[in-house]
Parts: C-alpha cells; sequence; structure tokens
C-alpha cells in the first residue's frame, strides 16, 4: 500500500470520527453526563488515531513506555509544542487506563506526587468556561473522591485536565492534516510509513515461536 493510499485511509477515518463528534455532540446536548460511555468510546477512539499515526511514523518500539513518548512527540510537534504534561497525562487517561479499565480513572504521578482528574465535555456548552486542552490545579477540599482511591499516597497537587471532545477530534483532524502535509515532503518517512502500516490493518496477536 503506497503512502497517498494511507493518507486518504487515516485522513478518511479523522474526518468520520470528526464528524461523529458533532452529530453526537448534537444529539446529546444538555444530557450527555447520561452517556458517560460514550465519552469513554469517542476520546479513546481520538487518542487511538493520534497512535495510529505515532507508529506510522516511528514504527514499533518494545522498550518501557515507548508508545508514550512515540505519542507525546507526535502531539508535540501537531497539536501543541507547549503542552507537553497535557500530553502526557491525556493519552494516559485515554489511551492506557481508559482502553484497559473501561472508564476514566485517576492518574498519579509518583515522581512529583501529582494526581489528576478530569473535566470532559462533548461540546462548547457552558457547562465549564475552562480553556479547551488545559490543565487546571484544584481545590483538595472538593476532590474527596479523588484523595479516597489514592488510598493514604501522598498527593502534593491535584490537577484537571480540561477537554471538549468536539474541539479534541478538531484537534487530531488538524494533526492529520498536517502530519501528512509533512510527509508528502519526505520520501524516507513515505517509505517508513508504508513498513509499518500493514502491521496495523492485518493485527497478528498469536505469533507462532520463531524457529
Amino acid at each position: 500500500m503506497k503512502f497517498h493510499d494511507i493518507a486518504s485511509e487515516i485522513r478518511a477515518n479523522v474526518v468520520a470520527l470528526h464528524q461523529e463528534v458533532v452529530a453526537m455532540a448534537e444529539f446529546l446536548d444538555g444530557r450527555e453526563h447520561n452517556f458517560r460511555h460514550a465519552t469513554f468510546g469517542y476520546a479513546m477512539a481520538c487518542m487511538g488515531q493520534i497512535d495510529v499515526m505515532s507508529y506510522c511514523t516511528d514504527g514499533p518500539d518494545k522498550a518501557r513506555g515507548a508508545q508514550t513518548r512515540r505519542m507525546q512527540r507526535f502531539m508535540e510537534r501537531y497539536i501543541d509544542q507547549d503542552k507537553s504534561e497535557t500530553h502526557r497525562v491525556a493519552i494516559q487517561l485515554m489511551r492506557h487506563t481508559l482502553m484497559h479499565t473501561g472508564a476514566f480513572r485517576y492518574p498519579y504521578d509518583e515522581t512529583n506526587e501529582i494526581a489528576y482528574t478530569w473535566q470532559c465535555y462533548f461540546n462548547d456548552s457552558d457547562a465549564s468556561k475552562r480553556e479547551h486542552y488545559s490543565l487546571t490545579v484544584e481545590n483538595p477540599l472538593y476532590q474527596e473522591h479523588l484523595l479516597e482511591a489514592s488510598q493514604g499516597r501522598p498527593v502534593a497537587q491535584i490537577k484537571a485536565l480540561n477537554f471538549r471532545l468536539i474541539l479534541f477530534a478538531a484537534d487530531v483532524v488538524h494533526a492529520a492534516d498536517g502530519w501528512i502535509a509533512d510527509m508528502r515532503a519526505d520520501p524516507v518517512g513515505q517509505d517508513r510509513c508504508e513498513s509499518n502500516y500493514p502491521a496495523i490493518r492485518f493485527q497478528i496477536f498469536n505469533r507462532k515461536p520463531k524457529a
């Protein structure tokens, strides 16, 4: 499969995802909190598209934390170069935690004792005036559930990841457009993408042992 076809397939996927999120946001207007699993699914799908494009760029790496690092590099380049911490928390929350546990949970950075929560909305409603895709410091007096879940671990600070799915899905489309434009000017990158993408389209999950 040549890069032109890969790029067309990936862009079609991210555009369709954005269109679905827009349609669902209109449907859920005023009642989105009653459909939290729809939120989970679209958040994970958005981050999954970033995972795909970063994999096409860098390929497989079995080292611990390699997936997070390559996704973060991609997001720093194509979403916002100044939001490294935000990207890291978003990847943990929307890719690793959500995929493995089926819901948003509280990420905890043990190195600096920061715990994270979230405020997620489908659209641009007035329910939250917080900046899209931002981190804000929270008052622990209003985070009883998080502190209970921490089981006594030291929590020096609590931050919230604030994002709107309708805007995050648009961010992914914008990132795809930037990535495709860069790759079209990079023959070596195209070759690497053409080598990596087949493993995404056809997933081998039970490999035979090497002879």
